[in-house]
């Protein structure tokens, strides 16, 4: 008599309307987050380490929780920043990828950065928390290819060749959901987009 061998049934892919890649509210989205985000796994390896730059918000708290994030789960992490200059993306070598990294406790508030309470003398002052405490409420996005994501076009001897980003922008927007966004350059001579609170 055969025996009947039962294969692992794979978990159905989340679709979201409007083909967007990623959704806040997603519980299959948010899942991935929290996978990729525990804090005793890396989804992105030692040897992937030196072509990834990992984008955090710019200022405040959420810079410093970050931070401590990534200390604490990639301590040889080389490239940490706020901002990319949309200019020098052509010149990322192949095969660089950028990893967004942000604070998400959807639908709860996020820690704050003081608590208030009362000394000894019986007067209110603020108590700093220090970032570590909550580098469990950090995630990291997939790690986005940044020139299988920009569209070039080659150039020739009749047209200039031209270099399109925003579908890199696009892919980055998706991943700073609120309260972020991507504060892009205002003036035509500033070309640095920065990883801001919305």
């Amino acid at each position: 008599m055969a025996q009947q061998t039962t294969e692992p049934t794979k978990k159905p892919a989340h679709r979201h309307p409007n083909s967007e890649r990623y959704l806040n509210t997603c519980k299959g989205c948010r899942a991935a987050d929290a996978e990729r985000s525990a804090l005793d796994k890396r989804s992105v390896s030692e040897d992937d380490l030196e072509r990834t730059t990992f984008l955090i918000p710019e200022t405040g708290y959420d810079n410093a929780v970050c931070r401590a994030y990534l200390s604490h789960k990639y301590p040889d992490a080389r490239y940490i920043g706020s901002t990319i200059d949309l200019a020098k993306l052509g010149g990322w070598p192949l095969g660089d990828r950028i990893v967004v990294i942000r604070r998400d406790t959807w639908p709860k508030a996020p820690g704050v950065g003081q608590r208030r309470e009362k000394d000894e003398e019986n007067k209110w002052v603020y108590i700093d928390i220090p970032p570590e405490t909550y580098i469990a409420e950090c995630v990291e996005s997939e790690p986005i290819d940044v020139h299988a994501t920009m569209v070039t076009t080659k150039g020739d001897r009749f047209t200039q060749g031209a270099m399109d980003w925003r579908p890199l922008i696009a892919r980055l927007c998706e991943q700073m959901c609120l309260p972020y966004r991507i504060d892009m350059p205002r003036d035509e001579k500033d070309t640095v987009a920065r990883f801001v609170h919305a």
